[in-house]
């Protein structure tokens, strides 16, 4: 988007614009500037692509690479938050370089220009619990997988999925303390563990476990996944993994990508003082870290696997989601469906 006869913000470095070196601004100031957002946020919030107007600092991105944004120092402006810049806009939605000062009669002062910046952000949503929000139990802390509504049950009962390691116990099911709790909401209890894997003669099939969401969590959206904007529609069948396979993960500090390194393998597993044989590994040539179990693998909107284990040399390694999830109804007392069925032509 590009200014409307008027000079790019970024040269109004004059008097007349709002420039403060690196001072802290009066609370004079910072009135007559928000009364100047006020103003702005009524005449340019219907254009197309503006998802919010807002007051503050001005970053300068490099034209090639729009996500390498440094902030200037000392400017103030209006920020135009859209879902990405356009090139070609009707002059009439071309957003301003700059917009003029206003009394406190809300009058126009032409002689003062305050800079404007338009600031890409794809969408703005809720940052409520998803996959990836961090869940904690008596035992352990993790991640959440998953948190559906239930599709194969009566009413709108909510649940969600983690490792058995994290939400549950993986010598007793249910744990002794169901309690969960996290920190994207402050529900207390947030969620209880009602059913978890268990170890048999030392070994494990699929480190899994269902919690049902508290009263007290809700509502909130299901099939969300943190820091993106879409929702999950399925599972990513299990016999199409193979080696190569591009995948992402969303771990505790954030969302990586990867490929399918390694297929079907069984390994020794240590769960703090205990080790255990797993079965159903597949590995991720990517770090992953202490804290990162429950972290969910998907790719696009499918849900691969949840992440159960990490190798200090930077291996991950997951468990697939559709083979987990029929195992889970098999111990669960009750059924659940994750996804709506899909239409049989697809």
């Amino acid at each position: 988007m590009g200014p409307r006869n008027q000079k790019p913000a970024s040269r109004n470095r004059g008097a007349n614009a709002v420039a403060s070196g690196h001072r802290a601004h009066r609370p004079r100031e910072v009135r007559e500037l928000l009364v100047v957002k006020r103003f702005a946020h009524r005449r340019y919030r219907s254009y197309p692509n503006v998802l919010a107007v807002g007051l503050g600092a001005k970053f300068r991105r490099h034209p090639g690479n729009p996500d390498s944004a440094v902030k200037l120092e000392g400017i103030t402006c209006v920020q135009f938050f859209v879902t990405r810049k356009r090139r070609r806009m009707k002059p009439r939605h071309r957003l301003p370089g700059f917009v003029y000062g206003r009394f406190r009669n809300g009058h126009v002062d032409r002689r003062r220009k305050v800079p404007t910046d338009v600031i890409p952000v794809g969408s703005i949503h809720a940052a409520g619990c998803a996959a990836g929000s961090q869940l904690d139990s008596n035992v352990d802390h993790g991640l959440i997988t998953l948190i559906f509504r239930n599709k194969a049950g009566s009413g709108n009962v909510f649940y969600l999925i983690s490792c058995a390691h994290v939400a549950g116990n993986l010598g007793r099911s249910p744990p002794t303390y169901p309690e969960l709790s996290s920190e994207c909401s402050s529900a207390a209890p947030f969620a209880r563990t009602i059913v978890s894997s268990t170890a048999a003669s030392g070994e494990i099939a699929y480190d899994i476990a269902l919690a049902e969401m508290q009263d007290g969590a809700l509502p909130l959206e299901e099939l969300r996944i943190r820091d993106e904007t879409f929702s999950l529609d399925s599972f990513f069948p299990a016999q199409s993994l193979h080696q190569g396979l591009g995948v992402s993960a969303v771990l505790r500090n954030g969302s990586t990508r990867g490929s399918v390194d390694s297929l079907d393998a069984t390994a020794e597993v240590s769960y703090g003082g205990e080790t255990f044989l797993v079965h159903n590994l597949f590995g991720v040539n990517v770090a992953a870290q202490k804290g990162d179990s429950g972290g969910l693998v998907y790719r696009e909107s499918q849900a691969v696997g949840l992440v159960v284990a990490a190798s200090p040399q930077g291996w991950l390694w997951f468990q697939p989601l559709q083979p987990a999830v029929s195992f889970l109804n098999d111990i669960s007392p009750v059924t659940i469906g994750v996804f709506n069925p899909q239409p049989i032509n697809e």
